[in-house]
């Protein structure tokens, strides 16, 4: 694999996490309605579960590109046009279905929730294998 190298990877705004995260933030709002809180407490934690929402959603799509190296690194291309040469930190989860890409710039650790339509099944594909081969992640 270390011929075809480097890759650059296209990143989608991925469908299945927003309707994942939009999910849980309702059945959490959902199980307040039962409580013997008063109804404004309800509304208030409604309201900060409606703003957990939105931000979930705007952070869950940060980067635009990855363009993978093969010296264990990669570069972010992040959706404001800024470019980062980052180190894939070990604690990278690697599963069929979903990548939990943690990487290091800049002194600071950052996670990217990968799903298979965020890449495409054949662009989520080169990553996990890039990530065993270069990286050494093993697959969960």
């Amino acid at each position: 694999m270390g011929s075809g190298l480097p890759i650059t990877l296209a990143v989608r705004r991925s469908r299945g996490l927003v309707i994942a995260l939009s999910v849980a933030h309702v059945l959490t709002g959902a199980s307040l309605w039962p409580t013997d809180f008063p109804l404004a407490m309800k509304f208030t934690l409604a309201a900060v579960l409606a703003l957990s929402l939105t931000m979930a959603v705007r952070r869950s799509h940060w980067a635009a590109a990855l363009t993978l190296n093969g010296d264990a690194r990669l570069s972010l291309l992040r959706v404001d046009g800024r470019s980062l040469d980052c180190q894939v930190e070990r604690a990278t989860t690697v599963l069929p279905w979903l990548i939990v890409l943690r990487v290091r710039a800049a002194a600071k650790t950052e996670a990217l929730v990968l799903p298979v339509d965020a890449l495409g099944g054949q662009g989520h594909r080169q990553l996990r294998l890039w990530l065993r081969w270069n990286v050494n992640v093993e697959p969960v």
